[in-house]
């Protein structure tokens, strides 16, 4: 299966801060971990490798992990209702079913968009209120973008300034509630709101922050076959 990312070791270890828990609040046995996936138009040309990255990314954490353990698996495939009221995001709470997560993901299709700048804050809500965060849990946001967030912070030329105080607030929840963050940038856009959004998560006492700078050539990507 070929790699979206160009940086293959942390898929292939699977580790993604799981051995690398110090806060004794944190079961060490318990582990969440949350995709966010942008799911807007732009991502037509990668969302499928995306995809398949999260499948092998779970085959890998359950084969390295699972006999020590408690691993659960959701995801949210964001879009940007912010500039199309009409477009949804798809929600998959927590599972500790990983064939039934990865068949669940597969159908998802990249749509809507209607300018650069793409919802974060509306999927990182949803992440902070609506999955069902196991107690005590090691949590782990792994989050896939090659758009911008909404926000003149975030985006200079972005025409919902509102939206950047609403993240910011945001972003100081995610570091209280203990959220570890992994963003895969897939262009420079992503990379540029994930630089943002790491300064402000770290002086808000975050956890842990780790950006992976694996900008590609569109026209290499879509020159693959699948």
């Amino acid at each position: 299966m070929p790699s979206l990312f160009k940086n293959e070791e942390l898929i292939k270890k699977g580790s993604f801060f799981i051995n690398t828990i110090n806060d004794e609040s944190i079961d060490k046995n318990k582990c969440d971990i949350l995709f966010l996936v942008d799911s807007t138009g732009s991502m037509g040309s990668y969302l499928k490798a995306t995809i398949d990255n999260c499948v092998k990314i779970v085959e890998n954490i359950n084969k390295n992990y699972n006999s020590k353990k408690q691993l659960k698996y959701g995801a949210i495939f964001y879009r940007d209702p912010i500039d199309e009221p009409s477009e949804k995001h798809s929600v998959f709470d927590l599972s500790s079913n990983k064939t039934e997560f990865q068949n669940s993901i597969k159908n998802e299709i990249a749509e809507g968009g209607g300018d650069g700048p793409e919802d974060w804050n509306g999927a990182y809500e949803i992440a902070i209120n609506k999955i069902n965060w196991t107690k005590n849990s090691n949590k782990i946001v792994i989050h896939m973008a090659d758009a911008d967030a909404h926000g003149v912070e975030f985006s200079p030329e972005d025409t919902h300034p509102e939206e950047g105080h609403k993240f910011l607030n945001t972003i100081k929840k995610i570091a209280q509630l203990g959220l570890k963050i992994i963003g895969f940038s897939i262009e420079i856009d992503a990379l540029n709101s994930f630089k943002k959004f790491m300064d402000i998560y770290n002086k808000n006492n975050g956890f842990s922050f780790c950006i992976f700078d694996n900008l590609m050539n569109i026209d290499d990507f879509s020159n693959r076959n699948y």
